[in-house]
């Protein structure tokens, strides 16, 4: 049903994998149902949501283990607070600031996130979160881990 894409395509981010993991945990869920309906999308949310979390964690921990979690949340500070999209310099003073960092390694830092999908270029111009959602499961993690 209309309804039951609308909840499905709310669970995407607009990001493609998520679009897989919502579009299998339904397929799966469908077994000779004709109609997908917003019952049979919800009875999956848990699933949905479980996989989203675990795919985070993996970008979470890959940014961790690099040691790149303080400059991470730098950039993630500085992209939710501008009230205009950052261009990738711009990205790269924040994570510099009050560190001894020259060009060439906050260039290094800000490759490795952006490897890793905590943003994105667009057009070389600016940056913006590579899946939104990350940024407020990061903050929770990096509190937590800081606490």
């Amino acid at each position: 049903s209309d309804e039951a894409l609308k909840l499905m395509v709310s669970w995407t981010d607009h990001y493609p994998f998520f679009t897989q993991i919502v579009g299998s945990k339904v397929w799966d869920a469908k077994k000779g149902v004709s109609k997908v309906d917003v019952d049979l999308v919800r009875s999956v949310e848990q699933a949905v949501h479980v996989r989203r979390d675990e795919f985070y964690g993996l970008i979470y921990r890959m940014i961790d283990k690099a040691g790149l979690l303080e400059h991470a949340m730098k950039a993630v500070a500085a992209i939710e607070a501008a009230p205009e999209p950052l261009m990738p310099g711009q990205v790269r003073d924040c994570m510099a600031e009050g560190t001894d960092l020259n060009h060439e390694g906050v260039l290094k830092i800000y490759n490795h996130l952006l490897d890793a999908g905590l943003f994105w270029e667009i057009s070389y111009t600016e940056v913006q979160a590579a899946i939104p959602s990350f940024f407020n499961y990061f903050k929770k993690a990096y509190k937590r881990q800081r606490a």
